[in-house]
C-alpha cells in the first residue's frame, strides 16, 4: 500500500511540475504587454516555473522516502560510452526521420517541437537551457530521484519505469518515442556507474550534437552537408552497435522483482498523469492532421 502511495505521488508530482510551468508562464505573460510575441520569454518563463518551482515541490514529496545508493560502482570506458552515444543518436535520428516521413505521407503538418523551441532562443540561452540546465535537472528528477523505487521495482524495472516517465514528460509523439530509448541508456549508465554525472554528461552530449550544432550551422550549406554526412555515419554505426548488442538490450526488459510495472501505475496519481500526458500527445497528433 505504501509503495502505491509513493508511485501516486510520482504522478501528482509530475503534474505539479507541468502546472507550475503554465502558471508562472501565464503570470509573466500577463505582466508584460505583447509578451505573447516573445517566444524566448515564453520558453524561459515556462522553464523557470517547471524547474524553479515545480521541481522543488516534486522533490519535497519524497523527502520521507529512503534514499538508495547505487550498489554498483563500475567505470565506463570511452569505447562503451561512444557505443551508447551512437545508439542513442541513431534512435533519435531514425525516429525523427520516420515520424516526419509518416506524417508527411499521411498529409499531416508535422512540427518539431524541440527544434521550434531552440529556434525561439538565442544561441546562448539555447545552450544554457538545452545543454546545461535541462540535462542536470532532468537527470536529478528521472534518474536519481526515481532510483528510490529500485528497491520495489528492481534495477531493470527502475530503468523501464524511469524511461517511461521521462518519455511521457515530453508530451510530443516524436520526442516521447526516442526519449524512451534515450532514457534507458541514461538510466543504465546511472545504475552501472552509480554516478549521476555520467548520465548528465551523456545527456548533454546528445542534446549538443543533436540540437545545438545544427542551430550553429544553420545558413551554411556546406557545413550542413558535412554535418549530415557525419550524422549518417553515426546513425549507421549506432544501428550496427544496436544489432550486435541486441541481446543485452533485450535483457533490460526482463524485470527482476515481484512488484510489476503494471502495479506501479494502478493508483490515482499515475492514472491521472498517464491520461493527461497521453491525452496531450494524442492532441498533438490530432492537431497535426486537422489544424
Amino acid at each position: 500500500m505504501e509503495d502505491k502511495k509513493s508511485f501516486s505521488r510520482v504522478g501528482f508530482g509530475l503534474i505539479i511540475i507541468f502546472i507550475a510551468g503554465l502558471i508562472f508562464q501565464t503570470l509573466v505573460l500577463r505582466s508584460r504587454p505583447f509578451a505573447v510575441f516573445d517566444s524566448s520569454l515564453i520558453i524561459v518563463s515556462n522553464f523557470i516555473g517547471m524547474y524553479g518551482i515545480g521541481l522543488p515541490i516534486f522533490l519535497y514529496l519524497f523527502k520521507d522516502r529512503e534514499k538508495l545508493d547505487v550498489p554498483r560502482k563500475e567505470k565506463i570506458s570511452f569505447k562503451e560510452g561512444f557505443v551508447l552515444f551512437t545508439i542513442g543518436f541513431a534512435v533519435m535520428y531514425v525516429v525523427n526521420l520516420g515520424c516526419t516521413v509518416i506524417f508527411t505521407l499521411l498529409g499531416a503538418k508535422i512540427t518539431n517541437q524541440l527544434g521550434e523551441t531552440i529556434m525561439g532562443l538565442n544561441i546562448v540561452s539555447a545552450f544554457l537551457l538545452i545543454v546545461i540546465i535541462g540535462p542536470i535537472l532532468e537527470e536529478l528528477l528521472f534518474r536519481k530521484t526515481l532510483y528510490r523505487f529500485s528497491d520495489t521495482l528492481g534495477e531493470n524495472g527502475y530503468i523501464i519505469f524511469s524511461s517511461i516517465m521521462f518519455s511521457l514528460f515530453h508530451l510530443n509523439i516524436t520526442q516521447s518515442i526516442y526519449t524512451f530509448f534515450l532514457g534507458i541508456i541514461l538510466a543504465y549508465l546511472y545504475v552501472k556507474t552509480g554516478k549521476l554525472i555520467v548520465p548528465i554528461v551523456m545527456h548533454m552530449v546528445v542534446n549538443f550534437v543533436g540540437s545545438i550544432i545544427p542551430l550553429l550551422l544553420f545558413g551554411s550549406e556546406t557545413a550542413v552537408v558535412f554535418y549530415s554526412l557525419i550524422a549518417l555515419i553515426l546513425v549507421v554505426a549506432g544501428l550496427v552497435f544496436l544489432i550486435v548488442n541486441f541481446s543485452q538490450v533485450k535483457a533490460i526488459f526482463k524485470t527482476d522483482n515481484h512488484f510489476s510495472l503494471s502495479q506501479s501505475v494502478r493508483n490515482p496519481g499515475m492514472i491521472i498523469f498517464l491520461i493527461l500526458s497521453i491525452g496531450m500527445i494524442l492532441l498533438g497528433i490530432f492537431g497535426a492532421f486537422f489544424i
